[in-house]
């Protein structure tokens, strides 16, 4: 019986089943203790097993219960300014950080933002986004509503009720302050809102991360927020690239339409928001449809795109109102101390104002400067329009074009109602500064030219009349052959600067580059072939001069060099006159 039940049972013990074969005494017959051991064996398998299925049960619910936020459709850009971000909240520390991001609308704030929680979110063991907290909050409860989803999304439990915000302030220091948490608010414009929902570091536990975006800078250091990170517009090439993928999504952007390409990116002044509306709108139309809304955007604005930027507009205070729109209409690229002259003059506070407008990130101020971008300054002068219309027909408050301030003088109409006036030159008056600058443009090559010639004229006597007995000549020619080499270098920052090439980084290494779409390196082989000649010619100077003064023969013909030197120059400037000619073109 014991037999049959090894022979069922698959197990053979050490016993007698027949005849004299016995199995070894290593697989001998257990006793009773070796059941009970193997029987508590299969239970801590069981248990194991059990443990095992529990584990993986939370690691899948917590992969599961993560939530990846839709970025952006082309994140162009986002990865570099991502990395800017990570520097700030030093993920890892162990303290509680408040950072800032900064910058006007459409600018990309809220991108960011989403991009950063999408890569650092699952290193805390909580994490929230809340969206739109300026709209939100306005509503009945919005800031009660706003701490339920803090709560919920933080500790994962959906039955939360709070009765009014001091209680949901009292909730989150209490369930929150021993949490490793990631939250981020996005839109906020009141301080009432960080007070209510973010309202110190001691709420949350160490190693948490507070992320607030807005457009008020006063508002994020008001709040003890000291770590800002301030959102930059596009570079031309991320901008360009930007509106490519959203006007041809699928298909390459073809040649002929990157010359438009190139002037709406322009327009669009590297914000993210109108090149994404622009290139959007533009999609499968003909060049032709690219031309006419190009034009149409430079006469009247998009309402898309007004309507977003003018949100802040609408939250300033109706002094700082006046100097936004007098900067927009009349100010904007002017010296700083000169703007507040005038607006002093106008009965208007311009330093509280214009500090307010830099905080809102309507204004920067450069090399003493204040500059506004166009699209703003478009803003403010479609709203004195707007406002013009709505209360008469006739009326001007304020006249910034030439057409308009020609018909209210001439026709003596609305003029008591004008507040300001600035006069531009006209057309013809504008023709004739391109022109005179375009002379001026073309007089300095000749002169970059004329002055070589007179080098390579001079040194090529130097060099006839030198030889071992006469070698203060050979010196006289290296010399002339130096300064050829300055000029070229000269010439060549004189065009870099007209061209207004711009130092950027392709992949590891930094460089000058023509600001087109095409991305051309500045000082190619064609850029530089005047000043490859003119080193190859001081070269041989130098060697003629050092052979001479040993009394030696010199083996290099340096004749011949000045005229190579001067075929250099000649084919340098006929390819800068092609590259004028398709500049022209291209505007």
């Amino acid at each position: 019986m014991v037999a049959k039940r090894e022979r069922s049972s698959g197990l053979k013990f050490g016993c007698k089943t027949g005849g004299n074969r016995q199995f070894p005494a290593s697989r001998r017959r257990p006793k009773a203790g070796d059941w009970s051991r193997m029987i508590g064996d299969v239970e801590l398998v069981r248990h194991n097993s059990k443990f095992i299925d529990n584990i993986v049960e939370e690691i899948s619910a917590q992969v599961l219960s993560r939530t990846y936020l839709n970025v952006a459709k082309y994140p162009v850009g986002i990865e570099s300014r991502v990395q800017d971000m990570n520097e700030l909240l030093g993920v890892g520390v162990n303290d509680v950080r408040m950072v800032g991001i900064w910058g006007i609308h459409g600018i990309g704030k809220t991108t960011i933002a989403k991009a950063v929680y999408n890569s650092i979110s699952h290193e805390f063991e909580g994490s929230c986004f809340l969206e739109n907290v300026r709209e939100n909050s306005m509503e009945p409860g919005g800031l009660v509503q706003l701490q339920k989803i803090v709560l919920s999304e933080i500790l994962g439990e959906e039955q939360l009720e709070l009765t009014d915000v001091d209680e949901g302030i009292n909730v989150i220091k209490k369930r929150l302050s021993r949490k490793r948490v990631l939250l981020i608010l996005d839109g906020v414009n009141q301080m009432e809102q960080l007070k209510k929902l973010v309202g110190g570091s001691d709420w949350f536990g160490l190693g948490s991360r507070i992320i607030i975006t807005s457009s008020d800078k006063h508002l994020l250091t008001g709040h003890q927020v000291n770590l800002i990170y301030e959102v930059e517009e596009l570079d031309f090439d991320e901008a360009f690239e930007l509106f490519s993928w959203n006007a041809f999504p699928i298909n390459k952007l073809p040649d002929d339409y990157a010359k438009v390409a190139a002037a709406i990116v322009h327009y669009a002044k590297g914000i993210p928001l109108a090149l994404t509306i622009i290139g959007s709108l533009l999609c499968g139309r003909s060049i032709d449809q690219w031309r006419i809304t190009l034009d149409d955007y430079r006469r009247v604005p998009n309402l898309e795109i007004q309507y977003i930027l003018k949100i802040s507009y609408d939250a300033l205070e109706d002094s700082v109102k006046e100097v936004f729109i007098d900067i927009a209409c009349f100010l904007n690229g002017k010296n700083k101390k000169y703007v507040i002259k005038m607006l002093e003059s106008c009965h208007l506070n311009p330093e509280y104002g214009i500090e307010v407008l830099i905080e809102k990130a309507f204004i920067i101020i450069k090399k003493d400067h204040i500059w506004m971008n166009d699209l703003i300054e478009e803003l403010g002068k479609e709203i004195v329009l707007r406002q013009d219309s709505l209360t008469g027909r006739d009326r001007r408050s304020k006249l910034w074009f030439y057409k308009n301030v020609n018909h209210v003088l001439s026709e003596n109409k609305g003029i008591s109602e004008t507040k300001g006036i600035v006069v531009k030159s006209h057309v013809a008056d504008e023709k004739h500064l391109s022109s005179k600058s375009f002379l001026k443009a073309t007089s300095a090559k000749w002169i970059f030219l004329l002055i070589a010639l007179c080098l390579e004229i001079l040194s090529l006597a130097f060099d006839q009349a030198s030889s071992p007995s006469n070698p203060h000549y050979a010196l006289f020619g290296m010399m002339l052959a130096i300064v050829a080499v300055l000029i070229c270098i000269l010439e060549l920052i004189y065009k870099g600067k007209k061209e207004r090439v711009e130092l950027r980084r392709w992949r590891t290494l930094w460089w000058f580059y023509y600001p087109r779409p095409q991305r051309r390196l500045y000082g190619s082989l064609p850029d530089i072939y005047g000043l490859v000649g003119a080193i190859s010619q001081c070269i041989c100077s130098t060697v003629q001069y050092v052979c001479f003064i040993r009394h030696d023969q010199n083996p290099i013909k340096v004749s011949l060099w000045p005229a190579i030197f001067l075929i250099c120059l000649g084919v340098s400037r006929l390819n800068w006159i092609r590259m004028d000619e398709t500049d022209g073109q291209n505007e």
